[in-house]
């Protein structure tokens, strides 16, 4: 495989398990997969409690951001 596959998870409005979802496939995807976030009403930031819980447990949280 040339390039990462894409993997988009799409929810709706502020739930964080898109944004544990994308952590979770960056890291174990060990460079396979490439994960994305959408929201049908996105907010402006990730969720402080999302990036705590993930963060606390090992995972990368600087490239989590909201998409728009």
């Amino acid at each position: 495989m040339d390039r990462p596959y894409s993997l988009l998870f799409i929810r709706a409005g502020t739930r964080p398990e898109a944004p544990m979802a994308e952590a979770v496939v960056d890291r174990h995807g060990k460079g396979r997969f490439r994960a994305f976030g959408a929201a049908v009403d996105p907010a402006t930031k990730v969720d402080p409690s999302t990036l705590h819980v993930l963060e606390q447990s090992g995972y990368p949280t600087k490239a989590l951001r909201t998409q728009t």
